[in-house]
């Protein structure tokens, strides 16, 4: 290096060096120009800058949230569509299996051929156990070529029973047995989704129902009639309407008409069956959305008119179909459609709330640096020290402002400046706040001591705070990867850091070996963390605390799950178990900020699973998740 350019570095930094002393300078002075007796004006000083950096960070944190929050509604929303889905096309697929098993009885079929009444008896008695083990279906009949129903079993609110002889009936009129006497072998009919109809009135109480028939042959192949099953087919519009109580709008199923099979209100459904409901239907209400369902033989999800409709698109088979043949929607033009929507009301709803929570917590925070900036400006005995403290904070917000101008432009640097910038002017009370107890306390009463131990347990809370909400950003703003991830491992060495940090405990931990699956690595060990963490801390009051990790079958699927044995929570509370802020229990009893699970919520949830809690207030908790 030159001489000239050693000289010219110096020159620049005297340069920022005078620079640095004027804003130093002016600091100062506008201090000193705040008499101690002006305490309201110095308290203003020092929290105004606080106060505008706080709000700028929760209005991000805020936004943020709330645009994960709107993903997770739709992605919910798709994901409860695509249950409802599976469940109609696999409930088709098994009356299909069913029609063709009974068929193919071999009781029936040597009854057909020796007509013998002892036979038939067998036949009825095998109908009878069908009937009753299957519990589907509201008729299981066998009709003769003529039409004439020759075996009827009637499934009679839960106890089967033979239909007499003389109450069988001629069914050669009805549509489904023409269709189903068309057949050919291997073949199963399907009628349209419809009420149940006896004497030509609808069967009161209403009975929704799908017939499924299959053409009987004897042994030389020829045609000897039909059977005809009539499923109760409430049974998979109840499915449907629970997805609605699972959801955060309403479930419907529509038919290729637009006419609501489930629909608002039982007013709205089975229009085409009533003379006076003609123009109850979903195409009439939501036109808008019914020209963008209508036809589209798939699925999808759009906005009209403010509401969120996810909906796919169910076509049953053609009226002679194998068995064997797919169902899904590509397969023929759809018959139903399912169809969800929430309604514009939910989001603003949860817009509200969120909104509220985040309010509720910027008014704590606004509050307690509200606290500080009293406590700093009472203690005017000792303005000199009180002075390079404000102008201390000065000089970091001037740092943090500088910063979170660059916030909007990258996120990873808002990031930064909170967990670094934010927390150190509360490191900085904290300090201050134990130097004062430890140096003055004896100037102090019972009661200053108490404010300043006050003003410390609240910074170090609203320090966990922010770390716990930067967690919580972070993760719903993360990119997940996909790798094959050793559960088990991971479970035993966050335990193994749990013992280190409390040997003194006396805890059972059981962890099940090689629990793999694919996922991401990071989100998953923070995700175990807060549960073993949460298992961990909720068992602190137990002599011998137990903390389990497994997996186990849930309605047929595998799922993961934390077990413990300590304080648990009441069940109607459940709902609020993963909610930003939520707490079951008092900071009395165990200490937290209420972010932990609603992280958890939120890396299922970005892995396409779900999670849930079980528990009895006092005897422990169960949390569960699946991927």
């Amino acid at each position: 290096m030159t001489q000239r350019q050693i000289q010219g570095r110096n020159n620049r930094e005297k340069r920022a060096g005078c620079r640095g002393a004027w804003l130093s300078n002016m600091l100062e002075a506008a201090i000193q120009k705040v008499t101690p007796a002006n305490k309201v004006a110095r308290a203003v000083l020092i929290f105004a800058p606080l106060a505008l950096a706080a709000m700028l960070v929760f209005y991000l944190l805020y936004a943020t949230q709330l645009s994960a929050t709107q993903k997770v509604i739709a992605s919910g929303q798709k994901q409860l569509v695509e249950v409802g889905y599976t469940t109609l096309v696999t409930t088709l697929a098994a009356i299909g299996n069913d029609a063709e098993f009974v068929s193919d009885e071999p009781v029936l079929q040597k009854w057909l051929a020796s007509r013998d009444p002892a036979d038939r008896e067998i036949l009825l008695a095998q109908y009878l156990s069908f009937a009753r083990h299957r519990a589907l279906y509201d008729q299981v009949r066998f009709i003769g070529l003529d039409g004439q129903e020759n075996v009827r079993v009637n499934w009679n609110s839960g106890s089967p029973e033979v239909v007499p002889d003389d109450q069988l009936q001629n069914k050669a009129d009805r549509y489904y047995f023409q269709q189903t006497l068309k057949l050919q072998p291997d073949q199963v009919y399907y009628s349209s989704f419809d009420l149940n109809v006896e004497a030509g009135a609808i069967e009161q109480p209403i009975k929704p129902t799908i017939r499924v028939g299959a053409a009987v042959l004897d042994a030389e192949g020829r045609k000897r009639g039909v059977i005809v099953l009539n499923y109760l087919g409430q049974r998979v519009l109840d499915r449907v309407r629970r997805l609605a109580v699972d959801g955060l709008g309403e479930a419907w199923l529509v038919d290729a008409r637009g006419y609501w099979l489930l629909g608002p209100s039982a007013a709205d459904e089975w229009g085409f069956m009533y003379p006076g409901r003609g123009s109850a239907t979903f195409a009439s209400v939501y036109p808008a959305a019914w020209a963008q369902i209508n036809g589209t033989g798939k699925s999808g999800q759009f906005s009209a008119d403010g509401d969120l409709f996810s909906y796919a698109a169910v076509a049953m088979p053609d009226d002679a179909m194998t068995g064997q043949e797919t169902l899904s929607p590509a397969s023929s033009a759809p018959n139903w459609f399912l169809v969800t929507r929430t309604p514009a009301s939910t989001y603003s709803q949860a817009n509200l709330q969120l909104a509220q929570e985040y309010l509720t917590a910027l008014a704590a925070v606004l509050l307690l640096l509200a606290a500080i900036a009293w406590v700093v400006s009472y203690h005017g005995d000792r303005r000199r020290q009180a002075e390079r403290q404000v102008l201390d904070l000065n000089r970091r917000l001037a740092r943090d402002n500088v910063a979170l101008q660059n916030l909007n432009r990258e996120l990873e640097s808002f990031s930064y400046s909170v967990s670094h910038d934010l927390r150190a002017p509360l490191r900085s009370i904290d300090g201050f706040s134990k130097a004062l107890l430890e140096d003055c306390g004896d100037a102090l009463d019972e009661t200053g001591r108490n404010y300043l131990m006050r003003v410390r347990n609240a910074a170090q809370r609203m320090g966990n705070l922010i770390d716990d909400l930067l967690k919580l950003a972070r993760v719903s703003r993360s990119e997940i990867t996909s790798d094959l991830v050793d559960l088990s491992l991971l479970a035993r060495k966050i335990c193994s850091d749990l013992r280190q940090r409390d040997p003194q405990r006396k805890i059972e931990v059981k962890i099940a070996p090689d629990l793999q699956l694919r996922g991401d690595p990071r989100l998953l060990q923070i995700a175990l963390e807060n549960l073993l963490e949460n298992a961990w801390k909720f068992t602190s009051r137990r002599e011998l605390a137990q903390v389990e990790f497994g997996q186990m079958m849930h309605a047929g699927d595998p799922v993961f799950f934390v077990r413990d044995n300590g304080a648990g929570f009441d069940m109607a509370h459940a709902d609020k178990l993963f909610g930003v802020f939520q707490r079951l229990h008092a900071m009395t009893e165990f200490e937290g900020t209420g972010i932990g699970l609603a992280t958890v919520q939120r890396i299922i949830a970005k892995h396409g699973g779900r999670v849930w809690g079980e528990a009895e207030k006092g005897r422990g908790a169960t949390f569960f998740f699946a991927l």
